[in-house]
This record gives structure tokens, C-alpha cells and sequence, in this order.
């Protein structure tokens, strides 16, 4: 009972570790390390016990004395990193992460985050090593380093399937009347902003549940990237996407790094030999395959 919350909170403060003096205050710490039986006073020494730590000159002199990788999920975004059932972690960038922090030599530490402070979360340097399908756009690459793409896709339209004909171009999305659901925070919102006029758009804060709140009737459609929309679309028979092998954007994915040349390497070397073996397309098409078997 009790070994698996000591390393739970490890994992906490650990996630700590990495936050900018300026941002790292006392409550903010408490408010991380809230655990049964840690009292205000450990907390407080604790805190104290942190601020003396003395920082790595980089990020990858970091991960290689201290033996540890803390990667930044949202576990939101299947096939990328989404929980399961029984609230396992699973995806893509689950099994990918397990893997890079075998190749580093190093243990994994799980930091969650979420669309709309993912990139507040990796000014910080709450992780690492940002996984989670996370698109390759200009505003993010200049706070940052991302590695080669390791998926190609775009956006593209999902919606029930007695609508799927009447959604066939984005004319016809938007319209008055027409709700397109969203979840805020990342390229989905940025696309959809800019890109709508006259349809009406439906902010849902909970990128988990937003599927379940289309299938609801709450929206007509969602506009996701496509590989989301083909899990989406497996998962549940009533969901099919409008407009089959039609992007209205192209967008890379990729892994996102603090700005250590030395860190990049080591992550590019991994990516690149599973690209080049062919074992990162037969891990897509698994992950793929297991996230469109989860039901919700």
C-alpha cells in the first residue's frame, strides 16, 4: 500500500526538479506532492531541501548522471498516449517512450501534462521529452527542438454517419447553424479559429470525453487530425469521417526537446534506426489497431 504512493511522490517531486526558480514556489510544490501522510512540515523542508539543488549545464548531462528521463504526456490523444479501461497507460508514444528510456540507459518517469499548458509545462522544464503527438508548427519550434517527423497527416473532418454526406467540403462546414466541436489548447483550435467564419464552435474542455460528447449530439462534427479520425472512426460505428483521404492541412508530428544539441542526437539516433528497420510503422499500425478497440 504504501511503496507504491513513496514512488508515486517520488515521481512528483522529481517532476519538480526541472521548473524555473521563478515559478517554483512553496505552493506550488504542496500542490504537488499532496499525499496521505506527508505533513506541511515535510513538505516545507522538502522545499527548502530543493531549492539548494544545483542545476546540470544541459539537459543531457542531467539524463545522464542522474539515470532518469521524465517524458510529458497528455494521455488524451489516441493512438498517441491515451489510458486504457483500467487506466493503464497506452500508445504509441507509451511503448516508444518505454523504449527511448531503455536506449538512454535511464528510468522513466512519467510527467502528465495537458494541450493547453503543454508548452507553459516545457518552458518550465517540468519533462524532458514531450510525446504525445504533438503536431511540428512554428510557435512551438522556436521555444524548442523537435525531432524528425515521425508521422505525416492533417486535418480532417468527423462526423455521425447519417451527416457524413452533407460535410463533404468545408463550404459546407462552414455555415450558420453548423456546430464544430473542439478542444482548446492545441493545432485543433488554431485551425478551426482561423479557419471558420459562419459555424459555430463548441469549446469542450476535456479532450478524453469529447468524443463522447459528439457522439452525444452536443456538435455535428470535430475537426482532428486524420489518424485520430481513423481510430475514432474503428471505435465507434456510429462516428465516420466526411471527407476519406482529404486533409485541409498538412501536419508532421514529432518529439519535442529543450534546445541541447547533445540530447537531440542521442533521441535522433533512436528514432532513426526504428524508422529505418521498418519497426516504427508496425508499431503505428498495433497502436492504431488497440486504440480503436477501446470503448468508452
Amino acid at each position: 500500500t504504501i511503496r507504491p504512493q513513496l514512488l508515486e511522490l517520488g515521481d512528483q517531486i522529481l517532476s519538480q526538479l526541472g521548473t524555473a526558480n521563478r515559478s517554483f514556489t512553496l505552493a506550488r510544490f504542496r500542490a504537488a506532492t499532496q499525499i496521505e501522510g506527508l505533513s506541511l512540515a515535510h513538505q516545507q523542508a522538502l522545499f527548502q531541501a530543493l531549492q539548494g539543488i544545483e542545476h546540470y549545464p544541459s539537459r543531457w548531462e542531467q539524463i545522464q548522471e542522474s539515470r532518469i528521463v521524465r517524458v510529458g504526456t497528455t494521455l488524451d490523444y489516441a493512438p498517441f498516449s491515451y489510458l486504457s479501461e483500467s487506466g493503464e497507460r497506452e500508445g504509441l508514444d507509451i511503448i516508444l517512450a518505454t523504449q527511448l528510456a531503455e536506449f538512454l540507459g535511464a528510468r522513466l518517469v512519467w510527467v502528465r501534462t495537458s494541450w493547453p499548458t503543454l508548452m507553459k509545462d516545457f518552458r518550465s522544464g517540468a519533462f524532458d521529452v514531450g510525446m504525445s503527438g504533438i503536431s511540428i508548427i512554428p510557435s512551438r519550434a522556436r521555444e524548442g527542438f523537435f525531432t524528425r517527423s515521425y508521422h505525416e497527416g492533417g486535418k480532417t473532418p468527423i462526423t455521425h454517419c447519417n451527416l457524413k454526406n452533407r460535410f463533404a467540403s468545408l463550404d459546407a462546414i462552414d455555415r450558420p447553424g453548423v456546430r464544430v466541436i473542439v478542444n482548446p489548447g492545441g493545432t485543433n483550435e488554431q485551425y478551426v479559429t482561423g479557419a471558420l467564419k459562419a459555424a459555430t464552435i463548441v469549446r469542450h474542455p476535456d479532450n478524453e470525453t469529447i468524443f463522447k460528447a459528439l457522439r452525444a449530439g452536443k456538435a455535428d462534427l470535430m475537426i482532428t487530425d486524420a489518424i485520430e479520425v481513423l481510430v475514432m472512426a474503428q471505435r465507434y460505428d456510429d462516428l465516420c469521417p466526411s471527407m476519406p483521404g482529404s486533409l485541409f492541412t498538412q501536419q508532421n508530428k514529432g518529439w519535442l526537446l529543450p534546445e541541447d544539441p547533445a540530447l537531440l542526437n542521442r533521441v535522433e539516433q533512436f528514432l532513426t534506426a526504428l524508422i529505418e528497420n521498418g519497426e516504427l510503422a508496425q508499431l503505428k499500425a498495433s497502436a492504431i489497431e488497440g486504440a480503436a478497440q477501446i470503448a468508452h
